[in-house]
């Protein structure tokens, strides 16, 4: 399963990021800006003798990185293999409605800054 938490909001979003991950049992965390296609393969293919679950979580992978065929296969594989394995993204913005459909079956959970603060300046 793919659960994304994006938005501008980095305190709360970073917090249900760090709630999510410690709910899971051996994550391996990536970076987004130096994942490459190998590296994600390799944890994909390998098997661990002491847990069936495999968890991964990458932060800011979608909007450390520009669009792509290279980001097109690597999203392809994650959504190939998010079956399997539980995949938690941590975004510090927020996406694009268009970069978030090229995960059609992921849990979204957006973060914004309340519009009321913005009242409260005025």
């Amino acid at each position: 399963m793919i659960t994304i938490i994006h938005g501008d909001n980095v305190a709360e979003s970073r917090e249900q990021f760090f709630q999510l991950k410690s709910e899971m049992k051996n994550p391996l965390s990536m970076e987004g800006s130096s994942l490459d296609q190998n590296q994600l393969l390799n944890f994909f293919e390998s098997t661990d003798m002491f847990f069936t679950e495999k968890n991964l979580t990458v932060e800011n992978f979608l909007s450390k990185n520009k669009q792509s065929k290279k980001l097109d296969v690597i999203v392809e594989i994650f959504n190939k293999n998010s079956k399997n394995t539980n995949i938690l993204f941590w975004e510090e913005k927020e996406l694009t409605l268009k970069t978030l459909n090229s995960f059609p079956n992921a849990q979204i959970q957006g973060f914004k800054i309340p519009k009321i603060i913005f009242n409260f300046l005025d």
